[in-house]
Formats: C-alpha cells, sequence, structure tokens
C-alpha cells in the first residue's frame, strides 16, 4: 500500500515555483466583486434616488457615468502605475477608498455631492482593477492562472446579480441611501485578508 505523504513535506515542484495560493485569489475576487457591484446597486437606486434628491431620470444617470468615466479613463495609467507600486500598499489605500466614498455617498445633501463621491468611488475602482491581476498572478502557478481568472470572472457577474436584487430589496424597504453601504463589511474582511495575505515589496507608492 502506497504511503500517504503529508502535503507539508511533499517535495517542492522541479521548477521551483511556489505553490497556488487560492486565498489571495477569493480575496482579489470580492474586490474586484465590490468594483462591478457600483453600478448594478447603484442603477437599482435612481429612481429613488431621483425623488429624494428632486432631480430628473437624465441628472439621475450621470451617478452611473460619475463612476465609470473615470474608472474606464483611469484602467491604463493605473496599470502602469501599479507596476512600478508595491500593491500591498496600493490594495490598503484603495480598498478604504472605496468603503469611505461609499460613506461620502451614502450621506451626500446634494446631487453635486453625491456626484463628487462617485468620481471618487471611480478612482478608487480603477486602482482596484489595476491590482487584482499581479496579485492573482503571483498567487498561483502559471499553468493555474487561467483556473484563477475563470473563478475571478465568474465571481464578479453571479455576485452582481445577487447584489442588484439585494439591493432592490433595501430600497424598498429603507430608501437608496443605505445600499451604498451593503458592502462595506465585505470590504473590511477583504481590507482585513490582503493585508496579511499581500507581500509588502520596496518599492513604496511613488508617483501616479
Amino acid at each position: 500500500m502506497a504511503q500517504h505523504i503529508p502535503a507539508s513535506t511533499r517535495t517542492p515542484p522541479p521548477d521551483g515555483a511556489p505553490p497556488t495560493r487560492w486565498v489571495p485569489v477569493a480575496v482579489m475576487a470580492l474586490a474586484m466583486l465590490m468594483v462591478t457591484l457600483e453600478i448594478s446597486l447603484t442603477a437599482v437606486t435612481l429612481p429613488a434616488m431621483g425623488d429624494d434628491l428632486d432631480v430628473g431620470s437624465s441628472s439621475a444617470q450621470w451617478v452611473l457615468l460619475a463612476y465609470t468615466l473615470p474608472t474606464a479613463a483611469l484602467a491604463i495609467p493605473a496599470g502602469r502605475w501599479s507596476d512600478r507600486v508595491d500593491l500591498r500598499a496600493l490594495f490598503l489605500l484603495a480598498v478604504p477608498a472605496i468603503g469611505l466614498t461609499s460613506v461620502l455617498a451614502a450621506c451626500a445633501p446634494s446631487l453635486q455631492v453625491l456626484l463628487a463621491a462617485r468620481v471618487l468611488q471611480g478612482v478608487a475602482g480603477a486602482l482596484v482593477g489595476a491590482f487584482y491581476l499581479p496579485v492573482v498572478a503571483a498567487s498561483v502557478r502559471p499553468e493555474q492562472r487561467g483556473r484563477a481568472m475563470g473563478f475571478v470572472a465568474t465571481v464578479m457577474p453571479i455576485g452582481s446579480m445577487g447584489g442588484s436584487s439585494l439591493g432592490g430589496a433595501v430600497v424598498d424597504a429603507y430608501g437608496w441611501r443605505p445600499v451604498f453601504l451593503l458592502k462595506i463589511p465585505v470590504l473590511l474582511v477583504v481590507w482585513w485578508l490582503g493585508a496579511r495575505l499581500i507581500p509588502r515589496t520596496d518599492k513604496g507608492l511613488g508617483r501616479f
């Protein structure tokens, strides 16, 4: 009978590559889910938001654009910046920024303040999108990167669909403002895990 060898004592792979760590991949999947939720959650709040802030539907649509435009515009510059900085430091900056700007959006007294909060959310979302690929690539062996990316790509749409349903229920029961706070508990877990799992380098944050 073949003797079982505990995983901790198995011989390392011959190519010397570190073993795959799936927990950081799951953390990055949740981080990206928080970025994509900003669109689906906000979409279900627009009618109630327009009524509360006394703005028309066309003006309320800017709440979506104020997030998506900076996220898209900064995707390439943020990606280039992430190549030169400490990914852990960038993570510790971007994830709390999503939470803080969500609180600002929930407390916004006017459309103008809400739009400013959404622009800042878009900037934070671009930063998260910049570092998640390098972190995932560094966490898994090369032959498993496709599987890891597939996992992240699966979590985002499924989570967004569930988030839209939850957001709609919250809007009906409590109004649009609490919807922006739904992601805060998940962000706290993501931040706590990422702070412990993402290794620090000596690059610092540098200049954007």
